[in-house]
């Protein structure tokens, strides 16, 4: 269950949760199945929070930095991960039908088993460098698109 003090803070908007975060010295928030369906989180700083089975479904979390964060089994249907920095990310399970993924960072990632993704979401993401994904799409995305799992250049 979410910690109430996070669930209020991040329905504020991202301005709100990302000054609170500085000010209140959160680390790991826990936003564990909170209701954030279509909420705006346009450049919110999600670094390592807990969003397991949380209802993101149609949020805009375009520019976000979602860096280890755990998104297992949460809703993230027809949302906007555009630009996103989802660096060592955990989404097995996810529901990512529709989600849109442009020039999203999603090096060292785990999608196995996320449902309803396909090929054409990860075209256009930034990279996939050492990403995790079932067999049958990483063999396709290696065939039709192996630029994506070169090292990356800003990768020390």
């Amino acid at each position: 269950m979410a910690n109430l003090k996070h669930l209020s803070l991040i329905k504020q908007g991202p301005e709100s949760w990302n000054r609170g975060l500085k000010e209140e010295n959160l680390i790991r928030p826990n936003l564990t199945g909170a209701d954030l369906f279509g909420a705006d989180l346009w450049q919110a700083i999600l670094i390592q929070a807990d969003l397991r089975v949380a209802d993101l479904e149609g949020a805009d979390l375009r520019g976000a930095c979602l860096w280890e964060a755990d998104l297992r089994w949460a809703n993230l249907g027809g949302g906007l991960l555009c630009q996103c920095d989802l660096s060592k990310a955990r989404l097995e399970g996810a529901n990512l039908y529709g989600t849109d993924f442009y020039d999203a960072d999603l090096r060292d990632a785990d999608l196995r088993d996320a449902n309803n993704l396909t090929a054409e979401q990860l075209y256009d993401v930034k990279t996939l460098y050492r990403t995790l994904l079932d067999p049958e799409l990483k063999y396709h995305l290696m065939n039709t698109c192996p630029h994506l799992f070169e090292k990356p250049e800003d990768d020390g």
